[in-house]
């Protein structure tokens, strides 16, 4: 599924090129205010058919970090508020 050049992208659009069996794809670097783009013409797994614009202004991330929050509890959130008694339910008493 592509090649691994070790950035993360998010894939921002696709178009149908005519006679292509293949469609253009476009990905941008997920790394905060980095101005790297990658376009994908072909076959994703040919290394010819990307292209590159842009350069990236941060290292590489770390391998391995992606879904690192798996396996994990969810962060403590607020406590849940009390439900309130209806307003047309019977009285507790008598």
């Amino acid at each position: 599924m592509g090649i691994d050049d070790g950035y993360r992208w998010r894939k921002y659009g696709q178009k149908i090129i005519k006679n292509a069996p293949f469609p253009r794809s476009y990905y941008r670097c997920t790394a905060p205010n980095c101005p790297a783009r990658k376009h994908v013409e072909g076959n994703p797994d040919d290394p010819a058919s990307i292209a590159y614009e842009g350069a990236h202004n941060h290292d590489k991330p770390a391998p391995g970090r992606r879904g690192a929050r798996r396996g994990r509890p969810p962060p403590p959130g607020p406590a849940p508020r009390p439900v309130p008694p209806s307003p047309t339910a019977p009285p507790d008493c008598c």
